[in-house]
């Protein structure tokens, strides 16, 4: 009787012990996974800013070429200080997408973006503008 006492509590102390591990196992892997999942999520919000950073660089870049072919084809002193004028308006602006939206701002030869995601996320690009060396 005595030895079938102790049996029992020997397996009964073994099956606590394999439970013990494998929930320390089990308690690392869905550790793991979540943090996994963090960074994919924070990639893809990353991914998702420069995205749209680049559309409004892209538009930036197609604004400002109109604006130079209008401005090159003006020939009265007038109308190129009106185009001037509102040229000094545009150098910031708001474009608003799905997942967010995107302030931009002209300083100089750079381009400088900052993209805010519905999903709290704030990301700033700054870009050059190539347009000079497009010009001959």
């Amino acid at each position: 009787m005595l030895l079938k006492k102790k049996v029992k509590a020997g397996i009964l102390l073994y099956a606590l012990l394999m439970l013990a591990v494998f929930s320390l196992l089990l308690q690392f892997y869905l550790h793991r996974q979540e943090a996994e999942s963090r960074l994919v999520q924070v990639a893809r919000q990353e991914t998702t800013a420069y995205i749209m950073a680049q559309m409004v660089l892209d538009k930036v870049e197609q604004d400002l070429q109109v604006e130079k072919i209008v401005t090159g084809a003006v020939v009265n002193e007038k109308e190129a200080n009106l185009t001037t004028g509102s040229k000094q308006k545009e150098n910031r602006g708001r474009v608003s997408f799905q997942e967010g939206q995107a302030r931009y701002q002209l300083k100089g030869d750079q381009l400088l973006v900052t993209v805010e995601l519905t999903s709290d996320g704030l990301y700033t690009y700054q870009f050059p503008l190539g347009l000079s060396s497009e010009g001959g």
